[in-house]
């Protein structure tokens, strides 16, 4: 594990933006994409926060509460996805699932410690990992039992660091 306080993207293999389109399914270019759409929603819900931040539904119980922030910011990880990686399926816990056609799946927790960023508490992340879907049918809703994990992140943005991992290529952690 490294801390090079450099861009969490830089220096790996397959870089390829997220705004201009496909990006390769090596692990490498799925990593690079998974830490630079969670660096962008860390961004989006560390400056985008309102004032007033209030509890805009909840689910389980009335302490799994979802932020207008959690939804804006799994909107903008769904949309940066779909279009650097069209046919891949993605499981977000606010929006559930939307299926793909290539095996991968990314799985998305948009704000990672929901309750501490709605009190304004430093210890949260953007959580986004992909994982390759197995069992009898690899396009149906991933079971977390089947998953294979291919690549994911974690992005802290009160502290600017990421973690990051590829399977079989460690993992590393990058910022402040």
């Amino acid at each position: 594990m490294s801390d090079t306080g450099a861009d969490p993207s830089a220096g790996r293999r397959g870089a390829s933006s997220a705004a201009t389109g496909p990006v390769g399914a090596s692990p490498e270019a799925l990593l690079d994409l998974a830490v630079e759409i969670a660096v962008a929603a860390g961004d989006l819900v560390r400056d985008e926060r309102p004032p007033e931040l209030g509890v805009a539904a909840t689910k389980s119980s009335v302490t799994d509460v979802v932020t207008a922030m959690d939804l804006a910011a799994e909107d903008l990880v769904r949309t940066r996805l779909s279009a650097a990686r069209p046919d891949d399926g993605v499981l977000g816990e606010e929006g559930g699932f939307a299926a793909g056609t290539t095996g991968l799946t990314w799985v998305v927790d948009p704000i990672d410690g929901t309750v501490n960023y709605l009190y304004g508490a430093p210890a949260y992340a953007v959580s986004i990992a992909v994982v390759r879907a197995g069992g009898p049918d690899p396009l149906a809703r991933p079971e977390p039992s089947s998953w294979s994990a291919v690549a994911g992140c974690v992005h802290a943005p009160a502290t600017g660091q990421t973690w990051s991992a590829v399977a079989g290529g460690g993992a590393r952690r990058t910022g402040d």
